[in-house]
């Protein structure tokens, strides 16, 4: 880990380090969870009857990301900080996804911009920020 990196360095040395998925391009802004609340199921393009399904709510997971992150730079970092961050930097919301014949899941979606968790780190000192 290097004591002074640029946003987009830093962004790279996550993907590197496989906290950030390389698959995005060219490299995420974000980082975000996403679980299952409810939903329907169970309609059908047959003319019979309808039977329709509650979708059953996953437990919210881990953000794991978030973690590894701090955990790479900040280990030490005291719970109420991590708290504080969280409470102001972790946005929540709600997205659905429609399909045919009346069958829906909703999620619910929790996100962190990662220039917000940079300028974070850089403001307590885990490392120098280097303007692009």
């Amino acid at each position: 880990m290097s004591n002074n990196l640029s946003y987009e360095d830093w962004k790279k040395e996550l993907v590197k380090d496989n906290i950030l998925s390389s698959w995005e391009t060219p490299t995420p802004d974000k980082i975000r969870i996403q679980w299952t609340i409810g939903g329907q199921s169970g309609g059908n393009c047959w003319n019979g009857a309808e039977h329709s399904y509650a979708t059953d709510a996953e437990p919210e997971p881990e953000f794991e990301a978030l973690d590894k992150i701090f955990e790479k730079y900040w280990s030490e970092i005291s719970y109420i900080k991590y708290k504080r961050f969280c409470a102001k930097h972790i946005e929540t919301s709600e997205d659905t996804d429609t399909e045919y014949y009346g069958n829906y899941t909703n999620y619910a979606v929790k996100t962190v911009q990662l220039e917000k968790l940079y300028e974070f780190l850089c403001e307590n000192n885990r490392f120098t920020k280097i303007p692009i």
